[in-house]
């Protein structure tokens, strides 16, 4: 799921880095893409299966 996401994430940040060229955007775009990831991989895992049955623990 994870890397499905990297995955899909990658053309538009190359596409970002041609269109602009500047380094900071770059890394602004590596940091968005590494969040959104771990949001996508956070909400995969708290409505997997699992967390439904034996409730999510804090």
């Amino acid at each position: 799921m994870v890397c499905h996401a990297s995955l899909s994430l990658q053309p538009h940040s190359l596409h970002a880095n041609k269109r602009k060229g500047s380094d900071t955007e770059a890394r602004i775009i590596r940091q968005e893409a590494k969040e959104a990831i771990a949001q996508t991989a956070l909400i995969h895992h708290l409505s997997s299966d699992k967390h439904k049955k034996t409730g999510i623990r804090k």
